[in-house]
């Protein structure tokens, strides 16, 4: 069975010339003479076509390129008018600046919609941060795009540029072996692949380099024998389409008085009329971030990161029931007003040891003389100090207060949720073997970089493998592939340990657990892992290792981690060459794509 092709023109060797190397060495190299491809993708979604984009494109379709995909892309790209589908992604200005090099973007612009704003702001108190691209002399932060559009307008942009791609649709790894010598290995990579149903019959390939994009449970990544560092965070991620600018049904019944009825049942009729669908929210709750990203027709999709278990509940409710509480999710106001960590109805805030040390002898000479107790003396410095700062932290807030999204009218389709893990590839290479995307590494959907990451990572790869072939080299040897590894491999484990980073100082939940490699198997989640307790919350109870795993929050002083982050974010939000920078990074303006 021959295999498709999204195009049938042969590949024209003579064209060899338009990649600057005549040599000898250079033509054996381009040539397949002795193997069935140069780069055998294995992985046909975003990040693996955006491979295979960019290497035809630059080699001017002299480069073989075969691709293997378990399910063959939609041929064609929904219209306008259609309601968006549940998976989607906010991408960076520098992943629509690689997308429109080769050619796609023009096939993705029409369904994609742009946030100019951001806002990011939190459960347990006051603290706002908020991004404008205005400020930054730019027209948009980033798009919020669909994953089927995207991955169709890619393979759409190598049939209009002519030129020919292998594909393997219906195929999946079957086993893969590849040369022991890194540095210098004679043999080729091959690649056994298996058909999902007997209408097609199984294949061995040979390849130069073998390239893994085939996600997170990455079979070329197994039997090239890479392992995997990272944990799991305990966490599902709740993804859904909603529709927000009409006032909810049965709101009145369902919100109780700690939900401010009267502010959500005006927002939800002010949104109607006024609302301008161009702003991202993200709001920090106790269990997790909820993201609202902005899509076409007042269509937003929503990222919920919560417990397993409170993630099968999530999906379990009806269509209404999940609108109440995703509504009383985004609309109810932050647990406190006050900046600072003092309540007075909570003695000091100290540890209980620390109160009792304080309060007991010797101090009690110490009492008489001064007519308090070194306890009562610093309860009243705490006061005096945390109204000082309430005032101040207030009123530098004034000027731009928080602004509450608008009210969720309806929820479309399914809700789905994936789980959510810090993954990282010990090496990013092998000989005649590279990882891209999640193959490569995992992230926290919290900042919406994965894929973007994956999509630089792809680049990257894509210049390595043309530079090398210009000048006759071997593009499956470590010299050539180096490059790649050094420049991603840091540049993805620095975001990746930002994102994780916020993740840890905004996260009320019980921590996360280690697991060593990607030979053993995080432990099973949703077994006795957390505990919802009864008033909803998440209880901590034991790890694998039999260890009791305790709230994030008891290893600082809840109010203490509050009043830090609160800080933090009106600290940030002040100075606004600080947060654009922030923001700058973010969006990969100051970062390299590749080229």
């Amino acid at each position: 069975v021959k295999p498709d092709r999204i195009h049938t023109r042969i590949p024209d060797m003579n064209r060899i010339s338009a990649i600057k190397s005549k040599s000898m060495s250079a033509r054996r190299f381009f040539s397949t003479s002795k193997w069935d491809h140069d780069v055998l993708i294995c992985g046909g979604g975003v990040v693996g076509a955006a491979l295979a984009a960019e290497l035809l494109m630059r080699s001017k379709g002299t480069c073989n390129v075969g691709l293997i995909e378990l399910f063959p892309p939609k041929p064609t790209i929904r219209a306008k008018s259609d309601s968006p589908d549940v998976r989607v992604y906010a991408l960076s200005p520098n992943s629509i600046q690689v997308l429109q090099h080769i050619g796609a973007w023009k096939h993705i612009e029409e369904r994609s919609h742009p946030y100019a704003n951001m806002q990011v702001w939190e459960q347990s108190g006051p603290g706002v941060l908020k991004f404008s691209a205005a400020e930054m002399q730019a027209s948009e932060l980033g798009r919020i795009c669909e994953d089927q559009t995207i991955q169709s307008a890619i393979y759409k942009s190598i049939q209009d540029q002519g030129h020919a791609l292998t594909t393997y649709y219906g195929y999946s790894i079957d086993d893969l072996k590849l040369p022991s010598n890194a540095k210098n290995p004679t043999g080729a990579a091959i690649v056994n692949i298996k058909p999902k149903d007997n209408t097609l019959e199984s294949k061995q390939l040979s390849a130069r380099l073998v390239v893994g994009a085939d996600g997170g449970n990455s079979s070329v990544r197994k039997f090239s024998g890479i392992s995997t560092w990272g944990w799991g965070y305990g966490q599902e991620a709740v993804v859904a389409t909603i529709r927000i600018g009409n006032e909810p049904e049965n709101l009145e019944g369902t919100i109780d008085e700690n939900h401010d009825k009267e502010r959500i049942e005006a927002a939800a009729k002010a949104a109607g009329r006024a609302f301008i669908n161009n702003t991202a929210w993200q709001k920090y709750l106790h269990t997790g971030p909820l993201a609202v990203l902005p899509l076409w027709d007042n269509y937003a999709s929503i990222v919920w990161s919560t417990s397993v278990a409170d993630a099968k509940r999530l999906k379990s409710l009806s269509p209404e029931q999940f609108l109440v509480e995703l509504n009383a999710a985004l609309q109810t106001p932050p647990e406190t007003d006050k900046w600072s960590v003092h309540n007075a109805t909570d003695a000091a805030n100290f540890p209980p040891f620390l109160n009792g040390i304080l309060g007991a002898k010797p101090f009690g000479p110490v009492s008489n003389l001064f007519g308090k107790s070194p306890l009562d003396i610093l309860k009243k410095v705490k006061r005096e100090v945390g109204a000082v700062a309430d005032t101040l932290m207030s009123a530098a807030q004034m000027g731009d207060p928080m602004t509450y999204p608008p009210v969720v009218g309806q929820v479309c389709g399914p809700r789905v949720s994936f789980p959510l893990s810090f993954s990282q590839a010990s090496q990013y290479t092998a000989p005649r073997c590279a990882l891209i995307g999640d193959a490569a590494h995992s992230i926290h959907p919290q900042a919406g970089q994965g894929l973007n990451l994956g999509i630089l990572d792809a680049v990257t790869l894509a210049n390595c493998i043309v530079r090398t072939l210009q000048v006759g080299g071997d593009i499956g040897n470590s010299a050539s592939l180096s490059e790649y590894e050094r420049e991603r491999y840091v540049k993805n484990l620095g975001m990746m340990a930002l994102v994780d980073g916020i993740n840890s100082v905004f996260k009320d939940a019980p921590r996360a657990y280690p697991y060593p490699s990607s030979s053993e198997s995080p432990p099973n989640q949703t077994e006795n892992t957390w505990e919802v307790g009864e008033d909803g919350g998440v209880d901590a109870k034991k790890d694998r290792f039999g260890t009791r795993m305790k709230p994030e929050s008891l290893d600082l002083g809840p109010k203490v981690k509050q009043f830090l982050r609160s800080a933090g974010m009106l600290g940030i939000h002040q100075l606004g060459p600080v947060k654009n920078r922030i923001a700058k990074f973010a969006m990969g303006v100051d970062s390299s794509s590749g080229k």
